[in-house]
């Protein structure tokens, strides 16, 4: 594999965000005391960091032009023949926004306290998972993503994840419309969940989804909490979805939204909006993906 230009991602650990008394005078000060709440940052930060420059060491040492880009000022990639990402799967899922067609190596800043089921490397291989890219020898897994489109206009941001659909006041209930193979539903609970299947061990399955093989090509939706009204004539509630049973949402909330892959991606969602559900031509290709980490994950926690 060609590997003349890459880009570096990373994140800002919670330690650095929160040790400026500009930002957060009150978390300043209970890290100056040791307070219990953030005790752990600055260890967190320290191998954080550790990781960071490693990683442009050892690019750098191999004579490959890099440049180094927080991850709050993405823009799309273009150009390079490798993204490297520092952090956990939350750092891939941002970057992964502002990617088409560049494949991406996560690098796990923090093995012990970061989710990291998307990452293939962390700082103690990064160099040998580099020498594997070279050698076009390392694991690729091309992991699908949906394209939403909202009243017919496709929205720009690819799910690699999930998707929440919920009033924008949490307390408040959803109010919305499910068509899926010709039927229709109106409901009324506290959202919905809808996963791709790398999406499927996360949010959607700590609410009781069913987690789907990484290489699956369908989704899955969920709805949170239904409110049933004191009737059984509810069907759809959850279930596994291909694309092409046109399935739909249809909002009847004045302040509704939906999230894309978390907090940061986030569009209104207004009476009479329309979502449905596509599968991109752009998948996303993960460097060094391990997949024992998932199913050992799955195992233990879904033992009785």
């Amino acid at each position: 594999m060609k590997l003349e230009k890459v880009l570096v991602v990373y994140k800002r650990s919670t330690f650095d965000l929160y040790n400026n008394e500009e930002y957060n005078p009150e978390v300043k000060k209970l890290i100056d005391e040791g307070h219990i709440a953030v005790k752990s940052l600055k260890d967190s930060h320290d191998v954080h960091q550790m990781t960071v420059d490693t990683i442009i060491e050892v690019l750098s040492h191999k004579g490959i032009h890099l440049d180094v880009i927080f991850r709050g000022d993405l823009k799309p990639v273009e150009n390079y023949d490798l993204v490297v990402t520092t952090g956990g799967d939350g750092t891939i899922l941002e970057t992964s926004k502002y990617i088409k067609n560049t494949p991406i190596l996560g690098v796990n800043s923090d093995p012990v306290g970061s989710v990291g089921f998307f990452t293939g490397a962390t700082k103690d291989d990064f160099e040998s998972k580099i020498e594997q890219v070279f050698s076009n020898t390392i694991n690729k897994l091309d992991i699908n993503r949906i394209l939403l489109k909202l009243n017919n206009q496709p929205i720009k941001e690819l799910v690699l994840n999930d998707i929440l659909i919920t009033h924008s006041i949490p307390a408040a209930t959803s109010r919305y419309i499910i068509r899926l193979k010709g039927a229709e539903e109106s409901h009324r609970s506290s959202g919905i969940w809808i996963s791709t299947a790398a999406g499927s061990t996360a949010a959607i399955r700590s609410a009781g989804g069913i987690p789907l093989p990484i290489d699956s090509d369908q989704f899955q939706y969920l709805v949170r909490e239904f409110y049933d009204r004191g009737s059984k004539k509810y069907f759809l509630l959850g279930g596994i979805c291909d694309f092409i049973d046109n399935f739909e949402i249809i909002s009847q909330m004045r302040l509704g939204r939906f999230y894309i892959d978390g907090p940061f991606f986030e569009y209104p969602f207004t009476v009479g909006d329309i979502l449905t559900f596509q599968k991109s031509e752009f998948p996303l290709t993960i460097l060094g993906f391990d997949n024992s980490k998932r199913e050992a994950f799955l195992k233990t926690h879904t033992q009785k």
